[in-house]
């Protein structure tokens, strides 16, 4: 019998409890795959540390002193390695510990862009992307191979992150900074900050109807140039070139390298059938639009225009020789969002009134 101003606590949904087991599981499985995969360095790690030691000699960011030729894509990644060198750190474990943060950094800003665009039907606390993202083997094997796919996984779930937060406050949350780091990171945050930028605009603009919204992607677009141009200008003058002298040697742009990008995006779809299912999510909510009046409204075009420009860019440059899909590594978080938002409402069927 219950006394009276006694507390009822409910009962946990069957679909809680079997969300919460699964969570346990994924973090398990990550925590085995980290520990597998401790010890793995792919040889590309190490130019990266051999233009971080001539730095530290005094002969500047150059793969043999006297020849000034940008073998790396990953400025940060050289930068942070130096700066370990510098400081007496192994710089293999000290990149590893970076890599780990920043995984703990993606997962973290997954949950949250996934809060941010899930609909009002279904605001249980279960992060189903993170059940999704975290037991992969891919996941865990950039989370500790020093190369720099983790970190710009990272910087680029926290940038979209910001960015809904700015459209929802009508102020700035830092999103350029995250953006401004990724164009560090690799040449394609370029790219990434065009297509979120563009995207985020058009929202804008479609919910505001006036141009006074689009202010504050100006004064980003200024502020990321601003710091990004000097460092366009440094290469040309000190390298001879706008981009790394890698990406022009690998990327042909022909038929037959895009032959090899398709063929890349089909193992990495048969790999992850899941996570390749999420890119066409976008077309259920093209079928029920969501209103642009509350902040849903812009994570989920966000984050599906961003997902079908990355994997187009991954297939037209045609992929990747490393091992786990490293090319397509940035987008698994956001297509893990895009199956959480989709599966969000069979579980408001599922879950008790």
């Amino acid at each position: 019998m219950i006394e009276p101003g006694q507390d009822i606590q409910p009962h946990p949904s069957p679909v809680a409890s079997v969300g919460r087991v699964l969570l346990l599981i994924a973090a398990i499985l990550l925590v085995a795959n980290l520990a597998r995969f401790a010890g793995c360095v792919v040889d590309d790690t190490y130019i990266s540390l051999r233009y971080a030691r001539n730095l530290v000699e005094g002969h500047g960011p150059v793969f043999n002193p006297g020849e000034r030729v940008e073998g790396y894509t990953n400025p940060s990644l050289v930068l942070l390695a130096a700066l370990f060198m510098w400081l007496g750190i192994d710089p293999v474990t000290g990149l590893q510990l970076v890599l780990l943060t920043a995984a703990v950094a993606t997962l973290l800003g997954t949950a949250r862009l996934e809060r941010l665009g899930s609909s009002r039907e279904y605001s249980g606390d279960l992060p189903l992307s993170l059940i999704l993202l975290a037991p992969l083997q891919a996941f865990a094997f950039w989370s500790v191979c020093p190369m720099e796919a983790m970190l710009f996984s990272a910087l680029l779930v926290w940038a979209l992150v910001l960015t809904v937060e700015e459209a929802r406050a009508g102020k700035l949350r830092g999103a350029v900074l995250a953006f401004i780091a990724l164009a560090f990171t690799r040449p394609e945050g370029l790219y990434v900050f065009a297509v979120a930028t563009g995207t985020a605009g058009a929202i804008d603009l479609r919910r505001s109807g006036t141009r006074a919204s689009l202010r504050r992607h100006g004064f980003n677009l200024l502020i990321f140039f601003a710091a990004v141009a000097p460092h366009l200008v440094w290469r040309r003058l000190y390298y001879g070139s706008w981009v790394p002298n890698t990406f022009t040697a690998k990327t042909t742009w022909s038929w037959s390298q895009l032959s090899t990008g398709l063929t890349g995006l089909g193992d990495w779809a048969v790999a992850f059938p899941l996570l390749f299912a999420g890119l066409f999510v976008p077309l259920l909510f093209a079928r029920s639009p969501m209103q642009l009046r509350h902040v849903g409204g812009m994570a989920r075009p966000l984050v599906s225009a961003m997902a079908a420009a990355w994997i187009a860019y991954a297939v037209a440059i045609g992929g990747d020789f490393m091992p786990f899909f490293r090319f397509f590594v940035p987008v698994m978080p956001l297509c893990a969002v895009l199956v959480a938002w989709a599966g969000r409402p069979w579980l408001a069927r599922l879950s008790p009134a």
